[in-house]
């Protein structure tokens, strides 16, 4: 198994530090799964973390392009193996990689072809989504997202990974549409 981790509290330091062959425990996955008619295209728009289950959808789906961005090149991840799967736009923001800018600069000159049935699939940190998904207003209402939350419980008690509206992310989501 591979996990893709980013320290950000003391469980995933304690995570990141466990020796090789430790046996550990995972809940999971949460939330609702994310099911598509073959027919349309699944455009997978990631920043930071939120890139992680995206292999794995470019994988399942069968029409999907993947937009990622990251801080430089060194913060990019499984971008060969989903490669494999889909076409992948990459911006760094310090042009180390791909486009130099953000995922909206790639964004911007995306193209819907005539009669085609586009949606955008948006995992990422709140700064990210917002300006995003401005753009894909342009060219479709079927946007739906997932922001970097902080999950704790996992099974919506907590709600740590509420959304403005309350809804978790954890149970209600991952993806929901009107962020």
């Amino acid at each position: 198994m591979t996990l893709g981790v980013v320290e950000a509290g003391e469980f995933t330091k304690a995570l990141i530090n466990l020796e090789p062959g430790t046996d550990v425990y995972f809940r999971g996955p949460y939330g609702n799964p994310v099911i598509f008619p073959d027919d349309v295209k699944v455009v997978l728009v990631g920043g930071g973390s939120g890139f992680a289950a995206f292999y794995h959808m470019a994988r399942d789906f069968k029409n999907v392009e993947v937009v990622v961005g990251a801080r430089d090149k060194d913060h990019l991840f499984y971008i060969e193996e989903t490669e494999k799967h889909a076409p992948v736009h990459i911006a760094t923001e310090d042009g180390s990689s791909g486009t130099k800018g953000y995922v909206t600069e790639i964004l911007k000159k995306f193209e819907k072809k005539e009669g085609e049935e586009i949606i955008f699939l948006n995992c990422g940190p709140p700064a990210m989504i917002k300006p995003v998904i401005e753009i894909e207003k342009k060219i479709t209402d079927k946007i739906f997202s997932s922001i970097e939350y902080v999950t704790k419980c996992g099974v919506g008690l907590c709600g740590a990974c509420s959304d403005r509206h309350g809804r978790r992310l954890c149970v209600d989501g991952p993806f929901l549409e009107e962020l």
